[in-house]
């Protein structure tokens, strides 16, 4: 662990700068005889069609080389076939015991206090202690590289790769073996994941980033896939459509209460938008149970009937659209003053203001 984590601390401060250097690929690839592209990562099947989008619109990959093949690992072979049985990502087997744990391997690295730990308790004590610290460390680097991003236009397609390879990370220490038994301890401190999601929605995604790539940013490869791993931090943070308080409750549990719904609107969106989203987003969430697919199920609901009925099922909501380019889909209203309509919103503040002439209410 040790290793990996040192590995990944390498590629995160390495310069990525050369987004524009980048290969694209066709969202609707054809194969062309005598003709074969280079591939510079593993993340993209090139003869598999893209979500959908318009034949002619290009995808570049925010990633390349040593950091994409980590995408790779980490985003899309670490689980693929391990629905239901996440330690077999892990390379461990039912009882979370690797190869060396079975041939009683003594080779471990000295520096790893966790690893040369006699007593197994406190081996997986010390285990998860550096896990989270690390963990800390990752949101604390992704937060001061987004600390200068005020507006979408700001999110650069690196933002992307470093945000998708941070959830992925989590999501496979969440649930990862680290026992000789077959109970989970969590590797990410609750707290830690909480950061992430609210930096996540605050900063890396943006209500005016549209499903069809307007913007550099959305026009990568990770972004569909850092959507749904937002939606895998959204359940796994407790996220949950809201009632909307009175307005005895203080401001700040207001705020709160507009953002959940505002994210939840968001993410809802764009799942029944896409197939390959919700496909993606429930195989994140297949290990989770029953309250999970629940959870996911109501979020596709609530999509469905905004999309289709322009109906919302919270109460004292209602919906806005604008014909402009402020945001897409739909939002929740949550305020009249002055000329003005103010929509809960997923990004810092918890709200947007508008001329009340550039919105539709609904």
């Amino acid at each position: 662990m040790t290793t990996f984590f040192s590995c990944l601390d390498k590629l995160m401060k390495q310069n990525t700068s050369n987004f524009s250097e980048l290969p694209t690929s066709k969202r609707h690839a054809q194969d062309q005889p005598g003709e074969q592209e280079e591939v510079t990562s593993l993340i993209v099947d090139q003869n598999e069609a893209k979500h959908g989008h318009a034949p002619s619109c290009p995808l570049r990959r925010a990633a390349k080389g040593d950091l994409a093949l980590l995408l790779d690992v980490l985003v899309h072979s670490a689980s693929q076939g391990a629905i239901g049985d996440e330690s077999a990502a892990w390379g461990v087997d039912e009882k979370g015991r690797t190869e060396e744990d079975l041939v009683d391997s003594d080779d471990a690295h000295p520096a790893d206090n966790f690893a040369s730990t006699s007593d197994n308790d406190d081996r997986v004590i010390a285990l998860k202690d550096y896990c989270q610290k690390r963990s800390q460390v990752l949101v604390q680097r992704l937060s001061n590289n987004m600390e200068d991003v005020t507006r979408q236009d700001d999110v650069k397609p690196t933002d992307i790769a470093m945000s998708l390879v941070i959830a992925g990370v989590f999501r496979q220490l969440h649930r990862y073996k680290v026992d000789q038994t077959d109970t989970v301890t969590s590797l990410i401190d609750q707290n830690t994941i909480k950061t992430l999601t609210s930096l996540l929605f605050h900063q890396v995604l943006w209500e005016a980033h549209s499903p069809d790539g307007n913007s550099e940013a959305t026009n990568c490869e990770e972004y569909d896939r850092l959507l749904a791993y937002a939606t895998w931090l959204a359940y796994v943070s407790d996220l949950n459509f809201q009632t909307r308080l009175p307005i005895s409750a203080s401001q700040d549990e207001q705020d709160q209460v507009h953002w959940q719904n505002a994210v939840m609107t968001f993410l809802s969106q764009r799942l029944v938008s896409s197939p390959q989203l919700e496909t993606e987003a429930d195989r994140l969430l297949a290990d989770y149970g029953k309250r999970a697919s629940d959870w996911l199920m109501r979020m596709l609901r609530f999509g469905r009937n905004i999309r289709d009925e322009k109906q919302v099922e919270l109460h004292d909501y209602r919906l806005a659209l604008t014909h402009e380019k402020g945001f897409w889909g739909i939002r929740l209203v949550i305020g009249e003053e002055g000329g003005c309509i103010n929509l809960a919103s997923i990004n810092r503040g918890g709200y947007s203001r508008y001329q009340s002439t550039f919105i539709e209410r609904l």
